[in-house]
């Protein structure tokens, strides 16, 4: 490696670690396009393991206001085993925590908590380039668990969709492509989310990106993604339906040895139409631009 790629790279890294952030984001996803979750022998199970800090809480493109929300600890681990050929079953786990409060979970009257999410999911790899993947996710915590927590009723017959608790269900379809030929190195991900208690309604997300290989142990991706959602917030809310946010991402994930990766982030993130008609009707309630900073290390598998 020349000396001015390695300055360049070290500078990169060393901007994104220094300043301290990355995108916490609200759902969890199954990152099917790393190289720990190319692997196609039987019985095989891969994934990762990963800590980090965030300089902001994001939600499915949102950034509040709120300074609880600021300077979070995302933690995730997901993985995936192989039933042989195409099919395979992923999920996992992750939280963020808001060190804003203390690192306490709860704060009296107030439902935005520290977020945890669980998934699992059913995938079939249709070439190798796609995937295609259908589960369930539990969000417990968090902006989603601020908008349901007041929105339905108790059930006595069944205590896990219980009205009073800061939580939501959801259906969820994901989809990654990793394009070949002269779109070699461009990826797309896609997910369809359908929550089910409290608040019923459509998400979407979709993110584009290019990665770059840098060297045989760096990328360099750089990609941008779109929230909306549709029939989710009805007149109760201060959002409205449409698009709720859009960012883009600069991000470097390295492999420093052969199980460790660390990944600086810097980004820019936009509040779309619904969220800026809660600002126009309850004040500052998310931020119009938040610049996104962070850093993580992951233990692969």
């Amino acid at each position: 490696m020349s000396t001015l790629r390695t300055f360049t790279l070290t500078l990169l890294a060393g901007l994104c670690a220094a300043l301290s952030c990355s995108t916490a984001r609200a759902d969890l996803f199954i990152p099917y396009g790393n190289p720990e979750f190319d692997q196609r022998d039987a019985h095989r199970l891969s994934g990762n393991v990963g800590l980090g800090y965030d300089s902001k809480y994001i939600c499915r493109g949102m950034a509040m206001q709120d300074g609880d929300s600021d300077s979070t600890i995302p933690f995730s681990a997901v993985g995936q085993y192989v039933l042989g050929g195409k099919y395979a079953v992923a999920g996992g786990v992750g939280a963020s925590f808001q060190t804003g409060k203390g690192l306490r979970h709860l704060r009296e009257g107030y439902p935005f908590c520290d977020e945890f999410t669980g998934i699992i999911e059913f995938a079939y790899r249709h070439s190798p380039y796609k995937t295609l993947a259908a589960g369930y996710q539990l969000t417990h915590g968090g902006l989603p668990g601020m908008m349901n927590h007041h929105a339905g009723n108790t059930s006595e017959r069944f205590p896990l969709f219980n009205g009073k608790k800061a939580e939501e269900h959801s259906l969820v379809i994901d989809y990654h492509h990793d394009h070949a030929g002269w779109m070699k190195g461009f990826f797309w991900d896609s997910r369809l989310q359908y929550s089910l208690r409290w608040v019923s309604g459509w998400w979407f997300s979709n993110t584009f990106g290019y990665k770059y290989a840098y060297s045989d142990r760096t990328d360099i991706v750089l990609c941008a993604t779109w929230d909306a959602s549709m029939n989710y917030f009805d007149g109760h809310h201060a959002n409205t339906n449409g698009t709720q946010g859009y960012g883009i991402r600069l991000c470097a994930p390295t492999m420093v040895t052969e199980h460790l990766r660390l990944t600086p982030q810097v980004g820019l993130q936009f509040i779309g139409n619904g969220a800026k008609a809660a600002n126009r009707r309850e004040g500052a309630v998310y931020r119009d631009t938040t610049l996104l900073l962070g850093l993580s290390a992951a233990y692969v598998f």
